[in-house]
């Protein structure tokens, strides 16, 4: 009906098509979120996953730079004992190796 009164949003604005205030607010962190439907674990790794590529790209050289009097390293000529010591010592995964 043309005449007929509007009741509330039509589903064209609920399908994420915002204005530009919409557009402006959400922008900003701060307009209406969709509703949320539950996530298969699938899903929830892939949220992770890009979560931690998003931070990722805050990380600077500086954030993870070692001072070099903090590296742990082994002499290419150390025995598989000290080398075995010194991984469990330092709780590393892998050290470099020099000669």
């Amino acid at each position: 009906m043309a005449g007929a009164p509007h009741e509330g949003p039509s589903e064209e604005d609920e399908t994420g098509k915002a204005g530009p205030i919409g557009q402006m607010l959400s922008a900003l962190g701060i307009g209406r979120r969709a509703k949320v439907e539950p996530q298969t674990d699938q899903q929830r790794a892939g949220a992770g996953l890009v979560n931690q590529a998003a931070a990722f790209q805050s990380v600077t050289v500086g954030d993870v730079m070692i001072p070099r009097a903090d590296i742990v390293a082994l002499e290419i000529s150390t025995p598989l004992s000290a080398v075995a010591a010194q991984f469990i010592e330092s709780e590393h995964s892998r050290l470099p190796v020099y000669r």
